[in-house]
């Protein structure tokens, strides 16, 4: 039922009845319901019933009122005790003139370690991590996102100690360390939000379901990495690789320098070669400023500019060496010429 003044705000476009019908109101007043209309009603965010209500004067400043039949069909749950309304995405309303004590459970999320990065068909072990809570008073609700979906792992002790992430999805799915995978929550108690679901319900069995489809069976996935090791094998090498010979024996490396030092052992030294049969020159020293003249010994003189040369030398230091040199070889300086 909608009453009459939020019908009247809404501006819904009123059916009015062609006899009017009485009804007992909030409180045990009578009222007549006089007209219907067609509502839209969104539950949360994702949860919308199109619907033919009554219009009429409630009572009691209540101005929608909604009976068990819908809240029923519609998956709404009542919390007496904690005196909220829970909604089919999970969401919670607090109940008027419900509990005036505001009691809030547990409720500790479960998250991963480490990103996940899941393939299509893939799935993730995460260990639940308890404290100091007592798993056989604590209920795990299994939750999802919107490309991949949570399965709640027991043990022979009957309560959860892991939690297994499936994407269902055709694509990549990312999963950060901040999203809750499943919540602990106090027995008795909802999640306070998130879409969650407790293990048992018709809704955890669909969730099971699009599990068993998404993910393969493990010949498919070792028929899949076959058929892929397959196609590696006939392509092409992106680097040609050279052929060599099978190793017949243990060739040592050289060490560096050894080759280049063997090399010049082997060389011979170079000789010195002397001339046998080589006139001596004729070497004139003589002090600075000395001027020599020598003649030419020539049966012809043709010309007087070649008969006599006069030549200018400057004495210099001669090593001890080189003086001994020339005593070995028997070359003896000629006395010098007449001085000045």
């Amino acid at each position: 039922m909608v009453s009459l003044n939020l019908a009247r705000r809404l501006k819904l476009k009123l059916q009015m009845l062609p006899e009017p019908i009485k009804v007992s109101g909030l409180g045990g007043v009578p009222t007549y319901i006089t007209a219907s209309a067609r509502v839209k009603i969104t539950l949360g965010v994702r949860v919308v019933y199109v619907m033919n209500v009554w219009v009429t004067n409630i009572g009691e400043d209540v101005e929608v009122l909604l009976g068990m039949n819908f809240m029923y069909a519609a998956g709404v749950r009542l919390c007496v005790r904690e005196g909220l309304v829970q909604l089919p995405d999970e969401e919670t309303i607090l109940m008027s003139g419900g509990a005036s004590r505001q009691h809030i459970g547990l409720d500790l999320p479960v998250l991963s370690t480490r990103s996940l990065y899941l393939r299509p068909g893939e799935h993730a072990m995460i260990r639940i991590e308890y404290g100091q809570r007592n798993p056989q008073r604590d209920v795990v609700w299994a939750g999802r996102g919107d490309r991949w979906v949570t399965q709640v792992i027991y043990t022979a002790q009957s309560w959860a100690t892991s939690v297994k992430v499936v994407n269902i999805s055709e694509q990549m799915v990312w999963i950060d360390t901040r999203t809750p995978l499943t919540r602990i929550v106090e027995f008795g108690s909802f999640p306070h939000s998130g879409r969650f679901v407790r293990p048992g319900c018709q809704k955890y069995k669909k969730w099971k379901q699009l599990i068993y489809e998404s993910t393969p069976s493990p010949e498919m996935r070792k028929r899949e990495r076959e058929l892929e090791e397959l196609r590696q094998e006939q392509e092409p090498p992106a680097v040609s690789t050279p052929q060599y010979e099978w190793p017949s024996k243990i060739m040592l490396r050289p060490r560096p320098g050894t080759n280049a030092a063997r090399i010049v052992q082997l060389k011979d030294p170079p000789k010195q070669v002397r001339p046998t049969n080589v006139e001596r020159p004729n070497k004139f020293m003589c002090n600075v400023a000395t001027q020599t003249t020598e003649l030419t010994d020539v049966g012809t003189q043709t010309n007087a500019a070649q008969e006599i040369t006069e030549v200018t030398v400057l004495k210099a230091s001669v090593p001890e060496s080189i003086e001994a040199n020339f005593s070995e070889a028997g070359l003896d300086a000629e006395p010098s010429g007449s001085g000045a």
